[in-house]
């Protein structure tokens, strides 16, 4: 795999401009930030009359259906037959915020198989070998501001209008949560900045993914936040721990605990974030994290599982509570961790 640089840009150039059709990737249980690049690449290569396709493995959150071009994605689950067929006649696959095929679900073994022109454009640490060039910089807030850089290197940036802003938009404020974590670079908010000029509409955007639950979804934030979290002060770690029977009973639809681990950190002297979910088999984890508090490390050291430094995830196969046991003794006895209390 090699890096996209300034030198071979235009091969790659080259590459998009003679294909006919180019599928586009978002990884399984998508979020904002996989959801809105692709979305904008997609739209950014129709302008270059390109035939592309979105594909994903299961459908997306409801808080992002609002966003231009997203009906347009075919899900796997639903019409597999029809992203095998797009997949065998790509001429041109680009894998969107995602750096292991073992992110897109069901789709994995067919993406194993593509033998032709591949991109991977991600953020995200420690990628493996799944494309022919790469454009990844982990120290990024998004794949949404990698991809902003991508255009501006391939000069594409002029073809941004408001409905491309948008969705790259998104993808910012979805994996900063909206600027409250890995959004230190002052790079980051000129592109922010760019982005405006474009005419966005950054209030309505900000209604339509953070103000937009349902009924069902605010009384499951205020159970798990009054009946499922727990405070560990001595170290500064705080969890929320949901049931499946829990999620039955408000009614949970995808997307529904999305931010839901961030709001931990409206408790005072919080520094480790968790929030874990029962699923058939395994225990799903997002880990998020304040300062230099590595949780990444504790993501692929203990939880199969990997990320950034402040925000990770991983699943621990047992129940919620031996999982709960195990992070415990983990804040306990692991020197690592023990320098960041």
């Amino acid at each position: 795999m090699e890096a996209i640089t300034y030198e071979n840009i235009n091969l790659i150039k080259d590459k998009l401009n003679q294909a006919k059709n180019i599928a586009i990737v978002s990884h399984e249980n998508p979020d904002g930030d996989t959801i809105g690049s692709a979305i904008a690449l997609a739209l950014i290569l129709r302008k270059l009359n390109k035939t592309s396709y979105l594909l994903i493995n299961d459908n997306m959150p409801e808080f992002l259906s609002w966003l231009p071009s997203a009906n347009e994605y075919t899900v796997y689950e639903e019409n597999p037959e029809e992203v095998k067929k797009v997949l065998d006649t790509a001429d041109v696959l680009i894998h969107v915020d995602y750096n292991s095929l073992s992110r897109t679900g069901k789709m994995e073994d067919y993406l194993k198989n593509f033998n032709r022109f591949s991109i991977m454009i991600d953020h995200h640490p420690s990628p493996d070998n799944l494309a022919v060039y790469s454009f990844s910089f982990p120290q990024c807030s998004s794949t949404a501001e990698v991809l902003y850089n991508f255009l501006k290197l391939a000069d594409w940036t002029n073809l941004i209008d408001k409905n491309i802003a948008t969705a790259i938009y998104v993808g910012i404020i979805t994996d900063t949560g909206n600027f409250t974590f890995n959004s230190s670079s002052p790079a980051l908010f000129h592109i922010v900045a760019e982005l405006l000029e474009k005419g966005i509409d950054k209030d309505k955007i900000y209604a339509n993914v953070f103000y937009n639950f349902s009924y069902d979804r605010m009384k499951l934030v205020g159970f798990s936040l009054s009946q499922r979290m727990v405070f560990w002060t001595e170290y500064f770690t705080a969890f929320i721990h949901l049931y499946k029977k829990d999620l039955k009973q408000f009614n949970h639809q995808k997307g529904d605990t999305e931010n839901l681990v961030n709001m931990i950190f409206y408790i005072r002297g919080v520094k480790f974030a968790l929030l874990l979910i029962e699923k058939d088999g395994y225990i799903k984890m997002s880990l998020r994290s304040r300062g230099d508090f590595p949780a990444n490390y504790v993501a692929k050291k203990y939880f199969n599982g990997g990320g950034h430094l402040n925000a990770a995830g991983g699943k621990c196969y047992a129940s919620m509570e031996d999982t709960i046991t195990k992070l415990k003794k983990i804040l306990e006895n692991d020197n690592e961790i023990k320098k960041h209390i």
